[in-house]
């Protein structure tokens, strides 16, 4: 690695991203998994063609530049603005609406991404997380799981480390986890790691976590009123199953009283 290049994530070595110059200009290098970077680069390419992309303002997220089939890396422009992770649920509850926006604006791109993940997918993923330790939660969630629902494309990890905002709104970055969801799937993973965010970290009540989480689920409501009732319907369900996931990034983060 140059001595010009900086390392983002020293955590995942095999997985490098790094920031670096392109023809005199800053870039974001990133390196994936083998049967992971041709997909992508598909992903990425087909989002910056679509409405989500270059024709938004701000375009929906940073423009991928170049890829490296033999190296498996991708470079990406320099994401301008800054992330909502460094001002945490108070962010995200001052920026819902620009979050909401760019949400609609993924749902609306008309881009479909290879990866489909539907509700037995995801009962299946909440059994293998957390059925060993608590069978009784696996067995209520999936009560509440819906028979069937559309699906849109979704972000697939909606944290506030992956938003950025600035004068003109939101974009979205780090797509890795991209698949064909529930509408409401990105509102309930960036509200679930708020919870997680707020009880943990900040000291808020249980109650109190989901507040910056039920800010974006009403201005997402607002802006898409056609699935506001399939989004109200379907929110109990979604924000457990991704509490589930988050519970493990807890465990990895905070320890496994958190995660508990």
């Amino acid at each position: 690695m140059s001595t010009a290049e900086q390392l983002l994530n020293p955590r995942h070595p095999d997985r490098p991203v790094v920031l670096t110059e392109l023809e005199g200009r800053p870039v974001i290098r990133k390196r994936y998994e083998r049967d992971r970077a041709n997909a992508a680069w598909a992903d990425l390419t087909a989002l910056w063609a679509s409405p989500f992309g270059a024709a938004r303002r701000p375009p929906g997220l940073p423009e991928p530049l170049r890829f490296d089939p033999v190296r498996h890396e991708i470079v990406s422009a320099v994401c301008d603005g800054s992330s909502l992770h460094d001002g945490g649920t108070d962010a995200v509850r001052r920026h819902s609406g620009a979050v909401a926006d760019a949400i609609a604006a993924l749902q609306g791109s008309a881009v479909t991404f290879a990866r489909h993940v539907d509700t037995a997918t995801t009962m299946a993923m909440v059994a293998r997380v957390a059925g060993d330790h608590r069978p009784q939660l696996v067995a209520a969630i999936d009560r509440a799981r819906p028979e069937s629902e559309p699906v849109a494309p979704a972000h697939g990890d909606l944290s506030a480390a992956n938003v950025f905002v600035h004068e003109r709104g939101a974009t979205l970055i780090d797509f890795d986890a991209a698949r064909m969801a529930s509408p409401g799937h990105d509102s309930a993973h960036l509200a679930a790691w708020c919870w997680v965010r707020a009880c943990c970290r900040e000291g808020a009540s249980s109650d109190g976590g989901w507040a910056a989480g039920d800010a974006a689920h009403r201005d997402l409501t607002a802006r898409m009123p056609e699935r506001q009732p399939l989004l109200d319907e379907t929110l109990a369900f979604h924000r457990a199953v991704e509490l589930v996931r988050c519970a493990r990034w807890a465990r990895r983060s905070l320890g496994d009283g958190a995660a508990s």
